[in-house]
């Protein structure tokens, strides 16, 4: 069985596929950026306009909150647009190394055989309960989990990762944490474009329903926000990350000159 893993993982290694997903990454920013900047202030002021006297009795004023939701989709869409520039640049700039190969390829089965588990889980439960966005949910959730397994895959095209025959444990635990920080890192731009186009569903499927909850409201705004920001606050994150391990890997390079100087005593 090992080996029949390992020759899917070598036809995905070696196939058009990877490529493909990286190569198509733009398009779903770009997709992303559309529905910031002019699609969902639409139907967002759509929406207001269908529930004003819901809108101005639990948050006031509603001019005031039309002025709130454009001021903030174009401020969130500039700060998307100009931290989405910096994602691949960083990652390249971070070279690291990593011992165990192996790991590499136990993560992706692992995360290949999750991503199509979520599709099959949410077209089913979508159909069930009659929930388009559930299906949506789960397509995005697949499509990411493929990507990071194309990562994975291909560690020192994507995420500027070599695999090096030898390391202490310490330095491996350290390529590993780096590992996850940048695939997470690297997953933001498909995060961004995800959240943006579910946003969009979000706010049809209220235009069309009948009543609106404040708790669906405030999910959406939540999902939006949080979706948004994902370029700025992926940025940081990874600094701050990237910045604690290189106080750990200071902290042991220290400890491995101690420990060889006490032993040429």
């Amino acid at each position: 069985m090992k080996k029949l893993i390992d020759k899917g993982l070598d036809f995905l290694r070696n196939h058009t596929y990877l490529d493909f997903l990286g190569s198509n990454e733009h398009w779903l920013v770009r997709i992303g950026l559309i529905c910031l900047y002019a699609v969902i202030p639409v139907l967002s002021l759509i929406l207001i306009a269908n529930f004003e006297s819901g809108f101005e009795r639990i948050y006031g004023n509603v001019l005031l909150i039309v002025v709130a939701v454009l001021f903030a989709c174009i401020v969130m869409g500039y700060v998307a647009d100009k931290m989405l520039e910096y994602v691949k640049p960083t990652i390249k700039q971070s070279q690291t190394n990593i011992v165990n190969g192996a790991l590499l390829d136990v993560l992706s089965v692992i995360l290949l055989l999750c991503g199509v588990a979520i599709l099959i889980s949410g077209l089913v439960i979508g159909i069930r309960v009659e929930s388009f966005s559930i299906f949506m949910y789960s397509v995005f959730a697949f499509v990411g989990l493929e990507y990071m397994v194309s990562m994975l895959l291909n560690p020192e095209k994507t995420l500027s990762i070599k695999v090096q025959e030898s390391a202490t444990p310490a330095q491996s635990l350290i390529a590993i944490s780096s590992l996850l920080i940048k695939a997470f890192y690297r997953l933001v731009p498909v995060i961004f474009g995800s959240t943006m186009i579910l946003s969009v569903i979000s706010l049809l499927g209220m235009l069309f329903a009948d009543s609106l909850t404040v708790y669906t409201l405030e999910s959406a705004i939540s999902t939006f926000v949080i979706g948004a920001l994902t370029p700025l606050i992926g940025y940081f994150l990874f600094l701050i990350n990237y910045f604690i391990l290189d106080v750990f890997s200071a902290l042991f390079r220290i400890a491995d000159a101690v420990t060889s100087k006490n032993k040429t005593k």
